[in-house]
């Protein structure tokens, strides 16, 4: 039985995504191309207006009672050639919470929210290459591989590659 809540976030949860934001990028850093110390610098209400549901981006949580413990980030790209592809972003389950189903929630949420809401027609993201978890998760929401960007993160002198992956968002 699950114990959280998926539900969009609004900018009355930046405090709390800001908070499992910065968790985040402080444990994990190689999961995302922002930085700890970019990120602390920023103001709440900076990180209220990221969150803010707008036609062309959305942030889903996962809350159990009012802490949030996971998050993804759905978007569309710029451009009337490149419209009918979103990507998703800022995918991070906090680990006391991993092994139940939130990750699958909230990248399920995200997949359907694009077809349903946003009409996309393909989804794209990276990943870390050695993240296996997250790739694998992945692949069962039927993510394909498509290349890998060498050296795509450089985090205390050490190269980081990821693994660049799509879905198209066909029965």
């Amino acid at each position: 039985m699950n114990n959280f809540k998926i539900r969009k976030l609004e900018r009355t949860d930046a405090q709390e995504f800001q908070r499992l934001r910065l968790f985040a990028l402080q444990n994990n850093s190689t999961s995302f191309g922002s930085s700890f110390e970019e990120e602390v610098k920023k103001s709440l209400e900076q990180f209220e207006v990221f969150i803010d549901p707008t036609n062309e981006r959305v942030f889903w949580g996962a809350f159990e009672d009012d802490k949030l413990i996971g998050m993804v980030g759905l978007g569309r790209e710029d451009g009337v050639k490149t419209e009918h592809k979103g990507f998703i972003r800022s995918m991070f389950v906090d680990p006391s919470a991993r092994k139940r189903g939130v990750a699958s929630e909230l990248i399920g949420t995200a997949i359907n929210y694009s077809e349903a809401q946003m009409k996309l027609e393909q989804l794209t993201l990276a990943v870390n290459s050695t993240n296996i978890e997250a790739i694998n998760l992945y692949k069962k929401f039927r993510f394909v591989e498509y290349g890998m960007e060498p050296n795509a993160l450089k985090i205390e002198g050490k190269y980081f590659a990821e693994v660049l992956m799509y879905r198209l968002n066909v029965p």
